[in-house]
């Protein structure tokens, strides 16, 4: 199970915005992410991918955990709301999107 302190660090990280370095230093080598209704991501390396390609694209990029956060053994459900803008044909879109995930900290 995930300490408090171990937890709370790795929200502040992902409120920094640096999501990608969140994932790298906390998820599970089997990790997964999912965005609303998209495919899954399967494994930390494709997660980290995803994160480096969002990242790249945004102009400005918010992020807030909307608490609260639940903790089940080694499981930790957190739900985010992140808000993006990014350049996409030449043209800025103003992207709102949800993420609950299933997250796997390391037991530390």
């Amino acid at each position: 199970m995930p300490t408090a302190e171990t937890l709370e660090r790795f929200i502040a990280q992902v409120e920094d915005n640096t999501h990608d370095k969140a994932v790298e230093e906390f998820y599970a080598v089997n990790a997964s992410m999912q965005d609303n209704q998209s495919t899954p991501r399967l494994g930390r390396d494709a997660c980290v991918a995803r994160e480096h390609e969002v990242l790249a694209k945004a102009r400005t990029i918010h992020s807030k955990c909307v608490r609260p956060v639940f903790i089940a053994g080694d499981r930790v459900v957190i739900r985010w709301v992140f808000r993006a803008l990014v350049e996409c044909l030449a043209t800025l879109t103003d992207i709102r999107r949800t993420r609950t995930a299933g997250i796997f900290l390391p037991l530390h």
